[in-house]
């Protein structure tokens, strides 16, 4: 997504030579300074992650897949942002 290229797409091209992955989910916005993209829980954002999902699971050799949440403070304090970063974990 952060070079505008179709994130399922560039999955499926991937996959089978992936034996590392990081899987998260992002929402684009936009603002008046552009295109901004925010790590969200996954199944909130853009990317289909039940689709790529599977893919990695049938084509990658990866036994392994580690998820993030990439949580953007705003301008939360540290502790509540903490808090709801930890919640779109569990949410994921």
């Amino acid at each position: 997504m952060g070079v505008l290229e179709n994130p399922e797409e560039a999955v499926e091209k991937l996959a089978p030579y992936a034996f590392c992955v990081h899987f998260c989910d992002h929402k684009l916005t936009r603002d008046q300074f552009g295109i901004r993209f925010h790590g969200v829980a996954l199944g909130d954002g853009d990317i289909d992650c039940f689709k790529t999902y599977r893919a990695i699971c049938e084509q990658s050799p990866t036994d392994r897949i580690p998820f993030e949440i990439e949580w953007d403070m705003g301008d939360d304090p540290l502790e509540i942002a903490r808090q709801k970063e930890m919640a779109a974990c569990k949410k994921a």
